[in-house]
């Protein structure tokens, strides 16, 4: 009532969502195989936990179980990371953080096809994803690394001195290596 020092202003910023707003981003559609993919659960609410999953017909043929664990990566708001066999998937719990969860995925031990990451919402058991509906999904294309050598074009003469070139689609880095009786030795690397 007898307030003549100024006015008083308070701001403060309100995000509304419901369950029905979950949902699943990928940083890419697509990967070389080997690569790192950064997903996000979006729409949750803050500290609530949901399974992120990826069915194990996804995997690449011969993995082992210790790689079938590894497929999620233990990172940002990962909680947990395994492979389930009475849902048999490999999943990830993921934290809500505000309204957005992060984690990655490691597509080395996936097969180069068509693969589907799954959303469930809050409250729905590991095991029981395989009974239960999704959320959302978002489809990630694994393609399988291809490297190309155009020269030299056949063996190599010990003492002769070739360019190699070549290219190497989605890849990082390359290394040369050389079979000498059996035994690879590194020529170059990083290039």
């Amino acid at each position: 009532e007898n307030l003549d020092f100024g006015s008083a202003v308070e701001t403060t910023t309100v995000t509304l969502t419901s369950d029905e707003d979950l949902g699943i981003e990928l940083a890419n559609d697509s990967a070389v195989r080997g690569d790192d993919i950064q997903y996000t659960v979006t729409g949750g609410t803050d500290g609530q936990e949901h399974v992120v999953a990826i069915e194990s017909s996804d995997f690449r043929d011969g993995i082992t179980a210790s790689e079938e664990e590894s497929v999620f990566r233990n990172v940002d708001d990962t909680e947990e990371v395994g492979f389930n066999s009475s849902s048999d998937v490999a999943y990830a719990i993921v934290e809500m953080d505000g309204t957005t969860a992060v984690g990655g995925i490691e597509t080395q031990y996936l097969d180069d096809s068509s693969i589907d990451v799954e959303v469930y919402e809050n409250g729905i058991p590991v095991e029981n994803v395989s009974s239960e509906d999704s959320e959302d999904d978002a489809t990630l294309d694994v393609e399988e690394g291809d490297v190309t050598i155009d020269s030299p074009e056949s063996t190599y003469i010990v003492g002769e001195e070739v360019d190699i070139t070549g290219s190497a689609a989605g890849t990082d880095n390359v290394a040369v290596y050389a079979r000498d009786n059996g035994d690879w030795e590194v020529v170059t690397e990083n290039i």
